[in-house]
């Protein structure tokens, strides 16, 4: 899993790196600020999807790659449509215009 950009919330950011990763908060904030930098070792796709939405969630840009062909694969970036909803989330409105 890439972590792509920092975002505005730094503090929530190194949180949820410390709590995806482990690291110290020493070693958390210099990976968020070596950013674009790979967060997580090849992975279950489940797992890096859970460690990337914990970072989407604390405000940072996160990509899921393929280990085996470095691709980027989709993910749904809405939690509404897979029964979880968020309120006030701007996609899910958008699907239901």
């Amino acid at each position: 899993m890439l972590l792509t950009e920092a975002g505005d919330r730094k503090v929530e950011v190194v949180r949820a790196i410390r709590t995806v990763t482990g690291l110290s908060l020493w070693n958390s904030k210099l990976l968020l600020d070596s950013a674009p930098v790979a967060v997580t070792e090849p992975n279950w796709l489940e797992v890096a999807d859970e460690a990337a939405r914990a970072l989407e969630d604390a405000g940072a840009r996160a990509t899921v790659l393929c280990d085996w062909c470095d691709r980027t694969l989709p993910r749904p970036r809405c939690t509404a449509r897979q029964g979880r909803a968020r309120d006030g989330c701007a996609e899910d409105k958008a699907v239901r215009g």
